[in-house]
């Protein structure tokens, strides 16, 4: 799976109406006010760059035209663009299809982040050390871009020719990333198409229900504010106000540099913040996650009725993926408190009906729908992470157990609370609560955390997390880890493998009886992280700092930023990559086996597809056997799988 044929690297500026932040790529480029304003493109090992300007009468700016620029697209046989969906999805609605097929195309965006370094093109020139884009770029984009305050576009000759100038040097930073990442191999090139092929597809929608959810947005708001106004004593009436926010966590002593969206993120982790400022701060966090707002934002994307941003490649350092505008990766799953087909009956029919927020969470996944003719499948494989952090620290009592159907997280909740005989079916919000001991336990998660999560967990009864203390969480923290000896010695053993390797130059490290193994490379201050399947996470600048914690650096929030790494996180992140390399290897599968089922999703463990209505229960069970094959670089990993087909998503 290699390309044929001359290289082409391209960039393009646009103008529209439409706010491409809002509406994303593929909605900003369907607009009929969207227009190529300048093209800039170069063949690879020749030192002349070509542009070409496409506003009327500003066409002589360019040393070349837009007829040219196409005519090089259907020549090219390899053609390179930084995030080229953007590129792609403009050029194909308003120039035309100009031999852009998807085997032709590679992203310098996606080959930066299988290598956890930024996607930005700004900050990946920066980690790389190469000349980056032009520091007046950004005020000529904006200039140009949209309508000014009159309405009209900006046409100024001069800017244009700046813009023309700006353009080429994006590119020449383009050729000099791609000659410093490496390619994306065969199997991941694989990957990466078949997400593109799944976002061209797109998640088909009920608009109306997303109508309905969004209308409710004000109503939610206010929910939200009483909440805050509670959790505050009523020091904050809103989230808006963030001046006030930010008063009331430093008088708990949490004193936050910020308020934006990653950093809040980020503080959440921290395991020694007092209960309540965790509380308000996850209430800031969700607050721009609502119901309403994530459906409004699906009515701004959608192109023809379909989500066509549901899956980035490569969105987490593990390899999974995740969503551009909604992430339909963390949509709660339903509460299980409502029916939600009654619920979504009265959205359509009584809509002026109060509704609270934990009803149009519980019904947002329903807005995606299957067309007329299909059903949907929705497949995943059952407790893949517990089943991997098993394998990999050589439990087989437990993982015997499980190949023989024993349900652990169930057996943790009624050990917990005290229910004998509590099963998946009898208890499912609790045995759901209680996954965080199994999955949070095992990656070594401290009580302050665990307790939040608890605390905060609308899965478990309101008497049992009001009632439930510090000390409770406390022992049930210990008597999972005095349970769990052979995860306790996982841990150990994957920190001392890591800090080892850096003391062994060249040579590798192994753990876990060798299922993973570290690496350090001293030409490039760099460690990977070998996983059994073969490939690599890599780490950069490792180091051992004066508090004996290990640290890192790797792309987080848009630049390269230090981490923390300890036993349990080299589990976490090894699992949660492992189990991504086996749901891409079924979808591979079910792709070849299954011609007549579309892939259009994948959540994490679970795969989303539809199917013709007629043999959909079918494929269904042809699926889960797919899903249950031994993977052969993983032997001895038992593996399940279960599903249900609808006409909506469910869970």
């Amino acid at each position: 799976m290699t390309f044929s044929g001359p290289k082409l690297y391209i960039d393009v500026e646009t103008r529209s109406r439409t706010d491409l932040k809002a509406a994303g790529a593929r909605r900003y480029s369907a607009d009929p006010t969207t227009r190529i304003t300048t093209a800039s493109w170069r063949w690879d090992n020749d030192p002349a760059s070509w542009d070409a300007c496409n506003i009327p009468g500003l066409e002589h700016l360019g040393n070349s035209t837009m007829a040219a620029f196409l005519m090089a697209l259907t020549h090219a046989g390899h053609i390179v663009a930084h995030h080229i969906n953007f590129d792609v999805s403009v050029i194909f609605a308003t120039l035309g299809l100009a031999g852009l097929t998807l085997e032709k195309l590679d992203c310098t965006m996606a080959r930066a982040q299988r290598m956890s370094l930024p996607g930005g093109l700004d900050e990946l020139c920066m980690a790389l050390g190469v000349q980056g884009k032009s520091k007046e770029g950004y005020r000529l984009v904006m200039a140009t871009c949209k309508p000014r305050k009159d309405g009209m576009f900006n046409e100024d000759p001069d800017v244009f020719k700046q813009l023309l100038a700006y353009n080429v040097q994006d590119v020449r930073c383009l050729q000099s990333v791609d000659r410093l990442l490496p390619p994306l191999p065969p199997e991941e090139l694989a990957i990466w198409r078949r997400t593109w092929r799944k976002n061209s597809i797109g998640l088909p929608l009920d608009l109306e229900l997303c109508q309905r959810i969004a209308a409710k947005r004000q109503e939610v708001e206010n929910q939200l504010s009483r909440d805050l106004r509670n959790l505050t004593g009523g020091a904050v009436a809103t989230v808006s106000q963030k001046a006030r926010i930010k008063a009331w966590l430093e008088a708990q002593g949490v004193k936050i540099p910020n308020l934006q969206r990653a950093t809040v993120e980020q503080w959440l982790d921290s395991e020694d913040m007092p209960f309540d400022a965790w509380q308000v701060l996850n209430h800031l966090f969700e607050s721009g996650g609502s119901a309403p707002t994530k459906a409004q934002t699906l009515l701004d994307r959608h192109v023809g009725g379909r989500f066509q941003d549901a899956t980035r490649y490569f969105g987490a350092r593990s390899g999974r993926g995740t969503s551009e505008g909604v992430n339909m990766f963390n949509i709660a799953r339903p509460s299980g408190k409502h029916d939600t087909a009654k619920v979504i009956h009265r959205l359509k029919t009584e809509p002026d009906t109060v509704f609270d927020n934990t009803e149009l969470s519980d019904v947002l996944r329903g807005s995606v729908v299957a067309p007329p003719g299909c059903l949907l499948l929705d497949v995943d494989l059952s407790n893949i992470e517990l089943r991997l952090s098993l394998w990999f620290a050589n439990d087989r009592q437990k993982l015997d157990l499980l190949g023989g159907g024993q349900d652990l997280y169930a057996a943790t909740a009624a050990l917990g609370m005290g229910i004998p005989g509590l099963t998946k079916h009898t208890h499912p919000k609790e045995r759901q609560a209680y996954k965080k001991v199994v999955l949070s336990g095992g990656y070594q998660i401290g009580v302050p955390r665990l307790y939040a999560a608890f605390k905060t967990d609308k899965d478990l009864p309101f008497e049992y997390r009001r009632d439930l203390t510090y000390a409770q969480v406390a022992a049930i923290h210990a008597g999972y880890r005095d349970a769990n000896w052979l995860l306790q010695n996982c841990w150990k053993e994957l920190d001392q493998a890591a800090r080892a390797a850096l003391f062994n130059r060249g040579a590798i490290v192994p753990a876990c009886g060798g299922k993973l193994s570290f690496l350090w490379h001293r030409d490039v201050d760099r460690l990977d992280l070998m996983l059994p399947s073969g490939r690599v996470i890599p780490h950069y600048t490792p180091r051992v700092n004066e508090n004996g914690e290990f640290t890192f650096y790797r792309a987080k929030y848009g630049r390269m930023l230090e981490s923390k790494a300890f036993g349990g996180s080299w589990l976490e992140i090894a699992c949660q990559s492992a189990a991504r390399d086996i749901l891409t290897g079924i979808e591979a599968q079910v792709e070849a086996e299954l011609p007549d089922v579309v892939l259009i999703l994948d959540i994490y463990d679970s795969i989303v597809a539809l199917a013709p209505a007629g043999v959909a229960k079918e494929r269904m069970g042809q699926i889960i056997n797919i899903m249950r094959r031994p993977v052969a670089w993983a032997p001895g990993l038992p593996l399940d799988a279960e599903g249900y087909v609808a006409e909506r998503m469910q869970k």
